[in-house]
């Protein structure tokens, strides 16, 4: 597996974009060991699928990226964001969404320098948080969301370290 950065002259906010980009391309080579049942499937009824969690990583991360960027993020009320989650139906469409929110959100951070990471805004959930903080947690997002997909896949018997193909 690659190491994230490399490069003992990089800038804090190459850091975080580079350890995003990492935690994206682990996400989806732990995403790829899951058949399309195991993608949609809610464990015992009420939990919430990967595909779900795929689908909010990707809106998330834009969102994110907006705010950095200093534009509006499209936020909606709790049932609009439900259904809005609930409307991708394809590994292929939230992927490509989580592919595409994560290179914006990457880019956006990159755009930051290290005083521009201590800025105040104003986080989705209506706290105020640092730039920095607000990128570090798109971070922590998604390998929190990775780390339930792996659990998941332990529960259908695959123990495997799927990291190790990176």
């Amino acid at each position: 597996m690659a190491e994230a950065g490399g490069n003992e002259n990089m800038n804090s906010s190459e850091m975080i974009a580079g350890g995003l980009e990492q935690c994206l391309a682990m996400y989806k080579v732990d995403l790829k060991h899951m058949n399309d049942e195991q993608l949609v499937e809610k464990k015992m009824g009420v939990g919430r699928s990967p595909l779900n969690m795929t689908a909010e990583v990707g809106f998330f991360n834009g969102a994110c990226a907006k705010i950095l960027k200093g534009e509006e993020a499209p936020m909606g009320d709790e049932s609009a964001f439900a259904k809005l989650l609930d409307s991708f139906t394809t590994r292929e469409e939230a992927v490509a969404m989580m592919d595409a929110n994560t290179a914006e959100l990457a880019e956006a951070i990159r755009g930051l320098s290290d005083e521009d990471l201590g800025a105040q805004v104003m986080a989705p959930w209506g706290e105020p948080i640092t730039k920095g903080g607000l990128a570090n947690m798109c971070v922590g997002h998604m390998m929190y969301h990775d780390g339930q997909i792996n659990y998941i896949q332990t529960l259908n018997g695959d123990n495997a370290v799927h990291w190790m193909e990176l």
